[in-house]
């Protein structure tokens, strides 16, 4: 319950830079000196109109995009909250036509990134103004000859008849959006449809509102759409040149920037490369001529130059594990992700296996003795279907680099995300020709499991039917566990007849009072959303063959093919026909797959909402690509089920009412087109301790990847239990939702009041929680000298989580405690460990284990904190100092937050120093600060404050501390802060 209420602030409380859409690795000219005047005048003119500057946000993205001449008229207008909530969290470029004066609802020409060619757009809100820039809702207007859903054959076929999509995505997997109809709509959409020009309305008719940042005039009139960002743009324009411009040197070697970092040399000869716009970078291309088409390729891609790199590899079927190394025999099969440490201090760089047409899937291997030569970098294509062969692939692997890991990573994962790669129709006849094959193999399989059962209950055979593991393993795997289990109606069973029903009721009937169930729970619990778990396939085996509620479906038993890479990492998934090392459901027991999905969610969905469900946790979806045997391979199968859901849900569910789970392959990370929520890691396994620290690390470095694409979910966890204070630790600094699994009586409330509010809601960061840039090549779980590091932001504020733990054993394929006693290690942190965040000359920082506030004097300034070993940790704060002058000499204030609650900073949503006083008085610095929630407050403040008012009333408990500049006060609960939106303004004195 927990969970759906973080879910759905999700999207309405992060934050994103916007990024430019200019080209990289062209030098612009630098502005003459007239240039420079007339940029001076126009930055005095805008400061001198009343603007006031606002606290500088966090920024997901890191290019900048320029806006030239553009004004408007009225006030800004913030989007309703609805609308807000509905949207993903990033923000998107925009460069708008310059010289031209908008007005809210007014209409103008535009460039978006990521599309060729002016378009239309009209501004429906403008809101949060800060210096330089302001965040704007934008219609997108496409005319009917344009395909902005090439996946779906274009308009004609997205505004049919019967159409019942709300939410669809456009160019990206990343740009959610919200589709409307235009008026009269339900036909097919002709061209020419439409208002018309003359009432100002061009004949436009798919609209899509996106949320994006418009640089205001203030900025360098030279700077033109697509050309190089502007000097002027201060740290944005720092962040932009971030980028290292990727190419093909002398040599065949794939080089970053000017001084030629290298990430590959002696690429294949039959590779081919391209430059990619969206990622600075280029795409890397297979053209095998002389090797017949296949259905697996394997390809020595190059030489691997790094001095170390961080692979996000996938330990099992679903989860992936952060490995390290520097050479390519230490790269690990099944790698999908590869960042380097470029040689020579040059930055870094980033290898994004792709999904080629949506039928290939590409990994990343280490080269094998003798056959390849030493330092090469081996790039797996597979389709996973026979009759799905080729011997060209137009991008397999995409190369980007920077000097920012960070940025590097959400710029580089974001265009491996794209549709790089256009689709193309598969040989229609040779599936057709496959898939009869493969059905007719299938009858054969099934003949042979009724075999199989009929002898295991055949009581007269003897020993065969009594004894040997088979038997004893399948009986106990079936008894013991719900993985076995098949869908037998979409309805909820006789638990769920009355609120209060127990176990007794059993599982086998149905019941039509789960409506009334839901409805009870909030009504009687104050529960504001209901979330439904439900297996991607309907349930763990799927749906039960020739059962009457789910005959519908027609679904088929079907085992599990997995891929080769798979096998090698998880050989639990073996085939039932390799029986030794088998003990997972789907290769045990199979799976039933529906025939058409869409037919399965549609139905499933609609009926949980008719029962008043909110939202669904969507289990095991790595599962559905190792199906796709026959149904054109792993990436086409995952692509087919994944559109089918998140479509289902959309239309539903609306609001973004779904949690991803058992989803780290590829092919589910790359398919997450509307769902922004993704499970990061394995389970919380309360009865392995050295799961605990192994699960925080393996979440960290994983939502390198995935939190480009969704929100971390670093799973649920126990409140009461030995390692709670661990996980809340962790769940606090990751960003993602907070949700416990707790038994019935066994909460430990105390610490569940330091994550959430008394009314539920949560401090979130605006981030993903991320390893800081000193750890990314480190390993922190094994070299018994590093802390794991992850760092976020808050809106005023800077956060560190610190742990020290155990790890995953790959080789032992489970979790395992490298030492049974570990050392206690030394974290040094320092203000510059958070990037992003606001430049001062000093921060303070408050340790919540130590409860100990010091100021460190730069942002290289250090702090030596000891960690203990076996799932030590720590939380630091850390806030710029603000400077006044008082009585002729320099005061500092940093407001700390809410020391009751873990992430103190979150409580800071503003902060604001002023000097004020009356006429011939002397000045008066005051801190005037936006709060969310209850507590004690804390801030340093070098001199002791005047006075400390809360909405207007002096606030209570006030105290100072002269020696570590400590000042507190209360901030009571007030009954009527409505899901902690509602916010306190406090004003300090000095």
């Amino acid at each position: 319950m927990a969970a759906a209420a973080a879910g759905a602030a999700v999207a309405a409380t992060a934050a994103a830079i916007v990024a430019g859409a200019s080209p990289r690795g062209t030098k612009r000219p630098r502005a003459t000196a007239e240039q420079q005047s007339a940029q001076q005048q126009r930055r005095q003119e805008h400061e001198a109109g009343g603007k006031q500057a606002a606290p500088r946000s966090p920024r997901r993205q890191s290019s900048a995009a320029a806006v030239v001449g553009l004004g408007w008229a009225g006030q800004p207008q913030e989007p309703p909250p609805p609308m807000r909530a509905s949207l993903h969290r990033c923000y998107y470029p925009a460069f708008l036509k310059g010289g031209e004066r908008i007005e809210l609802g007014g209409f103008a020409e535009a460039r978006l990134a990521g599309e060729e060619g002016p378009c239309v757009v009209q501004v429906m809100a403008l809101w949060g103004e800060e210096p330089g820039h302001m965040y704007a809702r934008l219609r997108r207007f496409y005319r009917p000859q344009e395909t902005p859903l090439p996946a779906l054959g274009g308009p004609r076929q997205l505004f049919r008849s019967d159409h019942t999509y709300d939410r669809v995505s456009l160019t990206t997997v990343l740009r959610k959006c919200r589709v409307t109809l235009p008026g009269g709509a339900g036909a097919a959409a002709e061209p020419g449809v439409g208002a018309g020009e003359a009432g100002g309305h061009p004949s436009y008719v798919c609209v899509a509102q996106l949320d994006h940042e418009v640089m205001l005039p203030s900025m360098s009139s030279q700077v033109q759409p697509g050309q190089p960002d502007s000097p002027t743009l201060g740290a944005e324009a720092g962040q932009a040149r971030s980028w290292l411009p990727v190419s093909m040197q002398e040599g065949r070697s794939i080089a970053a920037g000017d001084e030629g970092g290298l990430l590959l040399e002696a690429l294949h000869p039959e590779a081919t490369v391209r430059g990619d716009g969206a990622s600075g970078g280029c795409v890397i291309g297979l053209r095998c001529a002389h090797t017949p088409p296949a259905s697996l390729f394997e390809v020595a891609i190059g030489k691997l130059r790094c001095r170390r790199f961080l692979a996000l590899s996938r330990a099992k079927l679903y989860w992936m594990v952060p490995q390290w190394g520097a050479s390519a025999e230490q790269v690990p099969v099944e790698t999908q992700l590869l960042l380097l440490e470029l040689e020579g201090g040059a930055g870094y760089g980033l290898l994004a296996p792709l999904i080629d047409r949506d039928a290939f899937r590409t990994s990343l291997r280490p080269p094998r003795r003798r056959a390849h030569p030493a330092g090469s970098l081996l790039v797996r294509v597979e389709s996973g279907d026979e009759s799905v062969r080729d011997n060209s692939f137009s991008g397999v692997l995409l190369a980007a680099g920077g000097t920012d890991p960070f940025e590097l990573l959400d710029r580089g994962v974001a265009a491996a995300c794209c549709p790089l790669i256009g689709l193309q129709a598969m040989n229609s006849a040779a599936l057709r020709t496959y898939g009869l094959l493969m059905r007719l193999q299938r009858r054969a399989e099934l003949a042979a499991a009724r075999w199989l059962k009929a002898r295991l209950e055949d009581t007269s055979s003897g020993r065969q039917a009594t004894v040997g593991p088979i038997r004893a393993v399948l009986r106990f795997y079936a008894q013991a566990s719900s993985h076995s289990y098949r869908l037998l109606s979409l309805k909820a069973n006789a638990k769920f007849d009355h609120i209060d029903c127990g176990d007794e009721a059993g599982l086998s009937g149905c019941t039509d009072n789960f409506g009334e169930v839901v409805r009870e729970l909030k009504r009687r619990c104050g529960v504001r959303y209901v979330y439904c778990w439900h297996a991607m396939m309907g349930y763990w085996s799927g749906c039960m063959p020739g059962a009457p509620g789910v005959a519908k479906y027609k679904p088929e038993l079907m085992y599990p093919r997995p891929s080769p890479g798979t096998l090698e990492v998880d050989p639990s998934m073996k085939a039932r026909r390799e029986q030794e090392g088998m003990w997972v459901h789907p290769a045990v027991n199979g799976v039933a797959l529906a025939e058409d999905p869409r037919t399965l969610h549609n139905d499933l969905h609609t009926y949980l909402h008719e029962c008043g469900v909110d939202g669904v946790k969507v289990d095991v979806q790595s599962t559905i690509t190792m199906f796709g045997y026959h149904q054109g391979g792993y990436a086409a199968m995952g692509a087919r089920w994944h559109r089918s859901l998140e479509t289902s849900v959309a239309a539903h569910l609306p609001g973004n009412h779904q949690i991803n789970s058992m989803c780290c392959a590829m092919e589910d990370i790359y398919n997450m087109s509307h769902s922004n929520i993704g499970r990061v890691g394995e389970d919380f396994y309360p009865a392995l301790p050295a799961s605990h620290t192994a699960h925080i690390a393996n979440a960290a470095f994983t939502t390198l990847m995935m939190g480009v694409v969704a929100w971390p979910d670093w799973d649920m966890f126990h409140s009461d239990h030995g390692s709670s204070h661990l996980h809340a630790a962790a769940r606090a600094v990751s960003g993602g939702l907070v949700y416990v699994s707790d038994r019935v009586g066994e909460h430990d409330f105390a610490l569940l009041r330091r994550l959430v509010l008394p009314d539920g809601g949560v401090l979130r960061c605006r981030l993903p929680g991320r390893p800081t840039t000193d750890c990314l090549f480190r390993d922190v779980s094994r070299d018994k000298q590093t802390v794991l590091k992850v760092w976020n932001l808050n809106s005023v504020t800077g956060v560190l989580g610190l742990f020290n733990g155990s790890t995953w054993a790959v080789r032992r394929r489970n979790y395992h405690t490298h030492d049974a006693r570990p050392p206690t290690l030394t974290a040094v942190v320092r203000p510059g460990d958070v990037p992003y965040l606001a430049p001062a000359a000093r921060y303070a920082a408050w340790s919540d284990k130590l409860q100990e506030l010091r100021v460190m004097a730069a942002r290289d300034d250090s702090w030596a904190l000891s960690v203990p070993g076996g799932g030590g940790h720590d939380l630091l704060t850390v806030s710029p100092v603000l400077e006044a002058c008082l009585a002729g000499s320099q005061m500092g204030v940093a407001p700390i937050g809410l020391i009751n609650m873990l992430n103190a900073g979150g409580a800071v949503l503003k902060a604001q120093l002023t000097e004020g006083g009356d006429k011939g008085a002397a000045a008066t610095p005051t801190l005037r600060l936006e709060l969310r929630g209850c507590g004690r407050f804390l801030l340093y403040a070098s001199c002791r404050p005047a006075t400390v008012l809360l909405d207007g009333q002096p606030a209570e408990g006030v105290e100072w501390e002269e020696q570590s500049g400590a000042a507190w006060f209360d901030v009571p609960w007030r009954g009527d802060q409505e899901s902690g939106a509602a916010s306190r303004l406090a004003v300090v004195r000095f």
